[in-house]
Parts: C-alpha cells; sequence; structure tokens
C-alpha cells in the first residue's frame, strides 16, 4: 500500500520544500464539490471520497522517500500529501524536482 494524505485546508499551506523530495502545484474543478481518490491500480467503487463546496481548488501534491522505492512490488517508505484550498485556476508549476541520487 502506498500512504497518500488528503488535507483540505483554508488557504495555501506553508510548506518547507527541503523536508520533500517532489513538490508540484496544480488547479483542480470541482463543478459537483465530489472528489474520488484512487490510485492507478484502485477500485473505484472502494476508493476513499469527499465532498468539499463546489468551486475550483489549488493544489499542492507532495512526494517523500522516493529513493527508497526499489520496485514496484516491494514495500517502500515512500509517502504522498495533496493539500487542496480554495483558489482561483492556475499554470501548474513544478517546485520542487526529484532526481535519483541528489544530494
Amino acid at each position: 500500500d502506498v500512504s497518500v494524505e488528503i488535507a483540505i485546508c483554508e488557504g495555501e499551506p506553508d510548506i518547507d520544500l527541503d523536508s520533500v523530495d517532489h513538490a508540484v502545484e496544480a488547479s483542480i474543478k470541482l463543478p459537483t464539490g465530489k472528489l474520488v481518490v484512487m490510485c492507478c491500480t484502485g477500485y473505484f467503487a472502494d476508493a476513499p471520497r469527499f465532498t468539499l463546496p463546489q468551486g475550483t481548488y489549488r493544489a499542492l501534491v507532495l512526494m517523500q522517500g522516493i529513493e527508497t522505492i526499489k520496485t514496484e512490488w516491494e514495500p517502500a517508505d515512500d509517502k504522498y500529501i495533496v493539500y487542496l484550498w480554495p483558489g482561483e485556476t492556475r499554470e501548474t508549476k513544478l517546485l520542487k524536482h526529484w532526481k535519483s541520487g541528489a544530494t
């Protein structure tokens, strides 16, 4: 299993990018206010669901522990955090790029 945390915020979170391996900021529109979170091999009927006020949200996706991934099928200590908060649509922006073996 992969650890994914969803954090719903009132405003933009204050994040120390030095504490993460990779960071991307994007926008997501929720015209119905319904959000389904699932991985590529997940089963839609079992996926966690959230109900939020309708509108546009900014998203900050953080990844940690990427270096611990050796193969797809072995356990690793990777973790993913998605922060969502109300905001205007913006272009997707790479804030920090992970590279294998980087220090």
